[in-house]
């Protein structure tokens, strides 16, 4: 079987998704059909444990060491605390690509980073630079934009990732992250 998924179809619910892939797990193949070499198995069934639900909270000293966050109301701080997670990134990993769908925000905390456009280098990162926002951001009716670069760890680099939902949500209450985010948004659109 071939399976062809729209990424932007936000008409698409879990169980859309859950009926094909039972199609495809419960349909009798036949006895003539060859396998591929390498079959790739995925867990359906995700812990909550790897979530939110189960990450620990961000230290708050932490949070308020990040510009972006230096003058969130202590409410704020602790929203932040427990629903963000603390990522490790290797020395040059590739922490996003360009054009890949994603909804997380980044915030680097520790390390560096290397942005790329097209394949060339448009910016330098360090603690208490971000990106990802204009794909976190939720722009009306689901649509929300890809990646719009790539970002490389220079060196080892620790992060602070937002989910969308959330990172809309400071957004919108927190005055001080709303602005800096308009005024980022605005140099970074293409």
């Amino acid at each position: 079987f071939a399976i062809r998924l729209c990424v932007l179809n936000h008409t698409s619910r879990r169980e859309d998704v859950d009926a094909v892939i039972d199609f495809i797990e419960r349909t009798p193949v036949e006895a003539a059909a060859v396998a591929p070499a390498a079959v790739t198995e995925y867990d359906r069934d995700v812990r909550l444990e790897d979530g939110w639900l189960g990450a620990p909270r961000v230290d708050a000293d932490v949070i308020r060491g990040l510009r972006l966050f230096a003058a969130l109301e202590p409410r704020d701080v602790d929203r932040v605390a427990r629903m963000a997670r603390e990522v490790d990134i290797p020395a040059g990993a590739t922490i996003v690509e360009q054009w890949e769908v994603g909804r997380e925000f980044y915030a680097i905390v520790e390390g560096t980073a290397r942005v790329f456009k097209d394949g060339r280098q448009i910016d330098d990162m360090g603690p208490g630079d971000y990106f990802g926002e204009l794909a976190a951001l939720e722009w009306g009716a689901s649509f929300s934009y890809p990646r719009l670069a790539t970002v490389l760890a220079t060196s080892h680099v620790r992060a602070l990732v937002l989910p969308g939902p959330f990172f809309n949500e400071l957004v919108r209450d927190a005055p001080s992250v709303g602005a800096a985010i308009r005024a980022a948004v605005r140099t970074r659109m293409p």
